[in-house]
């Protein structure tokens, strides 16, 4: 393929068609996993869930822009190290062995176990679009960077490499939201109340305000709908700048995305103002998520169904994920 790194890249995603942000990644799920239980059981075995989710990883496409810019952004890190230590800039002629040295530099340089993993993920959807154009185009390759879950470079990274296990929650997190200016303080009332995503909140309108102060979310990560519940003062004062701001949390001729930077850059400020470490948006989550299971403790639940509640809370369909916000 011609051009330089970026421009490969963008030209794989757009003739793919890989990424497609308009489409449920939760309907895509539904259809395919009991496909894939099923092919495995007439096999004879039973997958795992870590099987089902690589499974996942090598057959669907890109749905998050987030996730995205990661991905596409680790595919260009990928053909910079193939040109500079193997001689190859063409993304077509990527290789399991180049990809193998890739991780395995990784691994080298002594990054989180996290971030490998995410490097991974990259890597087994940057296979994924390049069987896609080989079958697209006719040239009959076939890609295949081995990496399956118990392949051996993924053994080395569990062996080698230290989970990241830092808390991100904010120290005071009172003091933090009660420093931020205007709306971007109710966007971080909301998040350390009820726990959402920053653009869970920045989706929101004033029809998701369903009174007896709930609040539906529907642009979800993953496309499931929740519900969550905020405080009657904070309730009122989202209700009264949608209502205000005709019926949106973003001003006009703003994005999701320029909002979020602006918003974490008043989050920055606020960190400072307070004498905290920056945590992003999400440190708020970590806060929600950490209060919250220790109140459902004193409400008498075991750890294990105060876990699984804080999930529920924060959307997530996988309890090991949402384990990293109660360390």
């Amino acid at each position: 393929m011609r051009g330089n790194f970026w421009s490969q890249v963008k030209h794989l995603v757009r003739f793919t068609h890989i990424f497609q942000p308009n489409t449920s990644k939760h309907a895509a799920k539904i259809i395919i996993i009991p496909r894939f239980k099923k092919l495995c059981l007439e096999q004879g075995f039973s997958p795992s869930s870590r099987l089902i989710w690589h499974h996942l990883g090598r057959t669907m496409a890109i749905y998050s822009f987030s996730t995205w810019i990661s991905y596409t952004k680790k595919w260009r890190q990928v053909l910079d190290y193939s040109w500079r230590h193997h001689g190859v800039r063409d993304i077509e002629k990527l290789t399991a062995e180049i990809a193998q040295d890739f991780l395995q530099s990784m691994i080298m340089a002594k990054v989180a176990r996290s971030s490998f993993d995410a490097y991974a993920s990259a890597l087994v959807k940057l296979q994924l679009a390049l069987n896609i154009y080989s079958r697209k185009r006719g040239t009959n390759i076939i890609y295949d960077f081995g990496l399956d879950p118990n392949c051996n470079i993924r053994k080395m990274a569990a062996s080698e490499l230290r989970e990241d296990i830092r808390s991100r929650a904010y120290l005071r997190p009172t003091e933090l939201v009660a420093s931020l200016p205007d709306r971007w303080q109710i966007i971080a009332e909301v998040q350390y109340q009820a726990g959402p995503r920053v653009s869970e909140v920045l989706t929101l309108r004033t029809t998701n305000l369903i009174g007896y102060n709930c609040v539906v979310l529907v642009n979800t990560k993953g496309g499931l709908e929740r519900t969550i519940m905020l405080s009657e003062k904070t309730y009122q004062k989202l209700l009264a700048f949608l209502e205000a701001n005709g019926a949106s949390m973003l001003l006009p001729g703003q994005t999701v995305e320029s909002a979020s930077n602006i918003y974490r850059r008043q989050l920055q400020k606020a960190a400072i103002q307070t004498e905290q470490t920056y945590e992003g948006s999400h440190g708020l989550r970590w806060c929600y998520a950490r209060e919250s299971y220790n109140r459902y403790i004193r409400q008498g639940m075991t750890p294990e169904q105060a876990a699984a509640k804080v999930s529920a809370d924060l959307g997530h369909r996988r309890a090991s994920i949402t384990a990293h916000y109660l360390r």
